[in-house]
């Protein structure tokens, strides 16, 4: 990917303090944008992409292989059903960093900013208590098959502990991600940072966010004409 970035101010920065200063604010801007778009948890989603692309390659080679060879290599329909439920569930991990989880918001836009931010940490505190729920589920299924020595009952005999082992840490990083995020959110509201706590928990709110920055004395119409 490639960006093309227009600093402004960099020109009075020069001519005042030199170019070395203006280099030391490029570099504080590259890294600043570095923060930005290599976030920690963002390779929680390029990783869900790769078993995604994975599984695929597996399908297709299987299907190929059973029309040319009557035989199948790579048992893509056993080994595609543990990486997917892996991707996903490192993926809902990602899911509640970009606000991309489901909410019904038919009547959520309608009500004001402070009952939305108690609307917004009651969803949080429920996605908290499903994704320990599912991380303790996900504990007495792997705990279980270990201490069992259980093994999948196809040819290939996979120890399910592996698997499941995966994706219990995928839901482990879900439980802990939506805790995380339920207490900063709450700590934002508390200190009065309502702004920054709507751009971590309010439902996708850049609409709504837009609508709120108007004063309050101004409406407009649909095609945004005021009256």
């Amino acid at each position: 990917t490639l960006a093309l970035i227009d600093m402004d101010g960099l020109k009075p920065v020069n001519d005042s303090y030199g170019h070395a200063a203006g280099d030391e604010a490029i570099l504080h801007v590259t890294d600043a944008l570095k923060l930005i778009t290599r976030r920690p948890l963002d390779l929680l989603a390029r990783i869900g992409g790769a078993i995604i692309f994975l599984i695929a390659v597996m399908v297709c080679g299987d299907i190929f292989a059973r029309n040319l060879f009557n035989r199948t290599f790579f048992h893509s329909f056993e080994l595609s059903a543990y990486l997917f439920a892996v991707g996903v569930s490192f993926g809902m991990a990602q899911t509640v960093i970009e606000r991309g989880h489901i909410r019904i918001d038919i009547f959520y836009a309608w009500m004001p900013r402070r009952i939305r931010r108690v609307l917004d940490i009651l969803a949080l505190i429920s996605l908290s208590g499903l994704g320990i729920l599912l991380a303790e589920r996900g504990w007495q299924v792997a705990s279980r098959s270990f201490e069992r020595g259980l093994n999948s009952s196809s040819s290939l005999s996979v120890p399910m502990y592996l698997p499941q082992g995966l994706w219990l840490l995928g839901l482990a990083v879900f439980a802990g991600v939506t805790i995380l995020v339920t207490l900063r959110h709450a700590q934002l509201v508390l200190t009065g940072r309502g702004a920054e706590a709507d751009q971590l928990g309010a439902i996708s709110g850049e609409e709504i966010l837009q609508n709120d920055s108007l004063p309050s004395d101004e409406t407009t119409d649909i095609n945004g004409a005021k009256p």
